[in-house]
């Protein structure tokens, strides 16, 4: 009986961090997203000279997309690791 509730419990820690992991796949898709936006705003015909204007605004801006372009690469790279390593055992030979 504790054998079959220890896989009752790893299994649903599995799903739970599948569910966790799409849920925070989606926040970083709308940051993306959010960041596609502001910059096809910032390169429409004339909106970049009225931001120009706004030197505080652009640096602002630009700040912004580069940091937020940098969790992107940083979040990319941790997550394939992440799956990978979570992959690993399904891959093993012991399995086979």
């Amino acid at each position: 009986m504790l054998d079959l509730l220890e896989h009752v419990l790893k299994f649903s820690f599995y799903i739970q961090t599948i569910i966790n992991q799409e849920s925070r796949d989606r926040s970083v898709y709308k940051l993306l997203w959010k960041i596609r936006e502001i910059y096809e705003f910032m390169i429409a015909e004339g909106e970049l000279d009225k931001i120009r204007l706004m030197p505080d605004v652009l640096a602002s801006l630009s700040e912004q997309v580069v940091e937020c372009t940098k969790f992107l690469k940083k979040y990319s790279y941790l997550a394939r690791l992440c799956r990978a390593i979570i992959l690993q055992p399904c891959y093993s030979s012991e399995l086979v």
